[in-house]
C-alpha cells in the first residue's frame, strides 16, 4: 500500500514540470518579443537621425567655409590698407630719401602687393567651394540624398563587410526601411533670438520672404519606419502550432529633424585654441616696421577689440578703437522627434 500511494505523487510532479517549462518558453518568447521591439526601435532611431545628417553635414560644411572665406576677405582688405599707407609713405616705412632706420615704403609695398595676390587667389578658390556647396541643395535633391545614403546603410555589401571602416556604418540589416514622412518646419525652435535674422525673416525685418531661398534653409523632419517580417521564432514551435504560416513583423517608427545645437560668437584673434594654446587667428606681421610708438600698421590684427560679458546680465560690451574679425556661427545636429505621420497600419510602413 505504501509503494501504491507512493506513485500517486508522480503525475503531479509531471504536471507541475510541464506547466513551469510552458511558463519558461512563453517567458522566453515575449522576451524575445521584446528584444526584436526594441531593436526595431533603435533601428528606425538611427535611420531618421542618420537621413537628417545629410542637411546638418551640408549646413555644417557651408559654415565652415563660409568662416574660411569671411577670414580670407579680413585679410584682403587688410592687406589693401597696408599698401595704400605705403603708397601714401605712411605707417612707419621710410619714405624716399627719408632717414628713418626701416624698411623702406617701396620695398613694403612690394611684399604687401605679392601677399595680396595670393590672398585674392585663396578667396576666389574659397568662394569656389562656397558656390558648389551650395549650388545643388535644394529640397529635391537633400531627399534624394538621404533616400540613397538610408538604402546605401544597409544593403549586404555594407552589412556583410570585412572591412570594419564599412561594417561599422551599418545599421541593422535585419530590417528594411520606408521613408514615411517628410516635412520642412519654419521654426527654429530655442534659437529664435538670434539664427532667425539669418534663416528666417522676423517681424519687421526688412527682407522679404520672397528673397530667402526656403529650399536652402528650411531644416527638415522625418520619419522612417523599420520592418521585419517573421523575425520572431518560437523556440518550441510544436508549442505554438497556431502561429505556423503566420507573418510576425518587427516594426517601429522613429523620427528626426535638424536642429541648430550650438551658437558660437568668435573673436579669432581673441580666444586660445586649447589644443595650440594660441589664438585661433594670431596677429600676422605681413611685413614692415613698426612706428615711433611702436604700432605695426601693416599687421593683420584680427582681435583688436577687448570684449567682456556682464555677468548678471549677460550684456556684450567693448570699445571699438580698430579693425578685427568678429563671427557669429550656428552649428546644425540631428535630434530625436516623436513621430508626426499620425496612425498609420502595419502594411503601408512594411509594404
Amino acid at each position: 500500500m505504501k509503494h501504491a500511494q507512493r506513485g500517486q505523487t508522480l503525475p503531479l510532479w509531471a504536471g507541475g514540470i510541464v506547466a513551469a517549462l510552458s511558463l519558461l518558453f512563453f517567458a522566453l518568447n515575449y522576451a524575445n518579443v521584446l528584444i526584436w521591439n526594441i531593436r526595431a526601435q533603435n533601428a528606425a532611431d538611427s535611420a531618421a537621425e542618420a537621413i537628417t545628417s545629410v542637411q546638418t553635414q551640408e549646413w555644417n560644411r557651408m559654415t565652415s567655409l563660409l568662416y574660411a572665406t569671411g577670414v580670407e576677405e579680413y585679410r584682403t582688405r587688410m592687406l589693401l590698407e597696408g599698401m595704400r599707407l605705403a603708397i601714401g609713405y605712411s605707417g612707419g616705412c621710410n619714405p624716399p630719401g627719408g632717414t628713418l632706420p626701416t624698411e623702406a615704403c617701396g620695398s613694403v609695398y612690394q611684399d604687401l602687393r605679392d601677399q595680396f595676390l595670393r590672398s585674392t587667389q585663396r578667396f576666389s578658390g574659397d568662394i569656389t567651394l562656397l558656390n558648389n556647396a551650395t549650388g545643388n541643395v535644394n529640397g529635391t535633391n537633400t531627399k534624394e540624398d538621404a533616400t540613397t545614403l538610408l538604402s546605401y546603410l544597409h544593403q549586404a555589401s555594407v552589412c556583410s563587410s570585412n572591412d570594419p571602416n564599412v561594417s561599422k556604418i551599418a545599421i541593422d540589416c535585419a530590417f528594411n526601411y520606408k521613408i514615411v514622412g517628410w516635412k520642412t518646419r519654419n521654426t527654429l525652435s530655442a534659437i529664435y533670438r538670434n539664427s532667425l535674422v539669418v534663416f528666417i525673416p522676423r517681424p519687421g525685418h526688412p527682407t522679404p520672404q520672397a528673397q530667402i531661398n526656403t529650399n536652402l534653409f528650411s531644416p527638415i523632419q522625418v520619419e522612417v519606419a523599420a520592418c521585419s517580417i517573421n523575425p520572431i521564432t518560437p523556440f518550441v514551435p510544436l508549442l505554438f502550432p497556431t502561429t505556423s504560416g503566420t507573418a510576425r513583423y518587427a516594426v517601429a517608427r522613429g523620427a528626426a529633424t535638424t536642429v541648430m545645437t550650438e551658437q558660437d560668437w568668435m573673436q579669432p584673434g581673441s580666444i586660445i585654441d586649447p589644443n595650440t594654446n594660441t589664438f585661433y587667428q594670431p596677429d600676422e606681421y605681413t611685413t614692415g616696421p613698426a612706428d615711433t610708438n611702436g604700432y605695426n600698421w601693416y599687421q593683420i590684427d584680427f582681435g583688436g577689440n577687448q570684449f567682456s560679458v556682464d555677468p548678471v546680465t549677460g550684456a556684450l560690451t567693448y570699445n571699438t578703437y580698430r579693425d578685427e574679425f568678429s563671427e557669429l556661427l550656428g552649428w546644425w545636429n540631428s535630434v530625436p522627434i516623436p513621430p508626426f505621420e499620425g496612425q498609420m497600419s502595419v502594411n503601408s510602413l512594411c509594404s
